[in-house]
């Protein structure tokens, strides 16, 4: 009689096993498929617009040291018709060289903002403005945030001039050296 009851018991505790896995292999599957943690988009976007007016405030008051704090000790710039321009330090004197330029401002436009909990993106429109008002140049942006302990840090930097290239692109790559 014990012996009719034991392939019974195994089948059970095999099925129980195959029962087990199987919720192992969904409770897997359900915490793999979710998605990262996002930011409060209200809060992120106050976040942004409120380093965005710092940036701007400093600009018209032609302070790069305030304009370089806005940035990551990491972070990398890259301005048009130039090479990146990486650390905080090199980019306060990139800005430093803007603001001894005749300009009066800078207008930034965001267009869009996203992201997760440590690092966000916005792209944007562009104008600034020479000291007697008119438009010295304009275009689009997009940048790269990054949270610290200071708040949130411009990362990555890039802007294009809607105006025309002073020299066009060429179609083909110039032969090498030598060639």
């Amino acid at each position: 009689m014990l012996s009719a009851l034991l392939p019974a018991r195994r089948e059970s505790g095999a099925r129980r096993m195959t029962v087990a896995a199987a919720l192992l292999a969904l409770l897997a599957l359900v915490v793999g498929c979710q998605t990262a943690p996002k930011q409060d988009p209200a809060a992120l976007r106050s976040a942004i617009d409120a380093a965005n007016r710092q940036f701007t405030d400093a600009f018209s008051h032609k302070d790069g040291v305030a304009i370089g704090l806005l940035y990551a000790e990491d972070a990398v710039a890259y301005p048009p018709g130039a090479v990146e321009v990486e650390g905080r330090a090199a980019i306060e004197a990139m800005w430093k060289g803007v603001l001894a330029l005749p300009l009066s401002e800078v207008e930034l436009k965001t267009s869009e903002i996203g992201g997760g909990v440590d690092t966000a993106w916005e792209s944007g429109r562009y104008r600034m403005l020479q000291n007697d008002g008119s438009v010295a140049d304009a275009g689009k942006y997009v940048v790269i945030w990054k949270e610290s302990e200071g708040g949130w840090k411009i990362y990555r930097d890039i802007w294009n001039s809607d105006a025309p290239s002073a020299t066009p692109a060429s179609e083909t790559p110039p032969p090498p050296p030598g060639n």
